[in-house]
């Protein structure tokens, strides 16, 4: 999660520059499977530490989405 929010918004040729929006969507779907999974194994609700939500401010709305949709599968 952290290597992908330190990478969004590179300005590059390589791929990234490319697909700006790649980190995030990424990211998302990462936080999506872990709380799907985490459920679907253990019968508990996962959700990605606060210590991490707050070094990715931008997207702590996503990671809020993303989990929740998990549940509602």
């Amino acid at each position: 999660m952290l290597g992908l929010y330190r990478c969004r918004g590179e300005n590059s040729d390589q791929v990234l520059g490319r697909a700006e929006d790649f980190p995030a969507e990424i990211a998302g779907q990462a936080v999506a499977t872990l709380a799907r999974e985490s459920t679907a194994k253990r019968g508990r609700t996962w959700r990605l530490s606060d210590a991490i939500v707050e070094q990715v401010p931008e997207w702590t709305a996503m990671i809020g989405r993303a989990s929740e949709t998990s549940r509602e599968r």
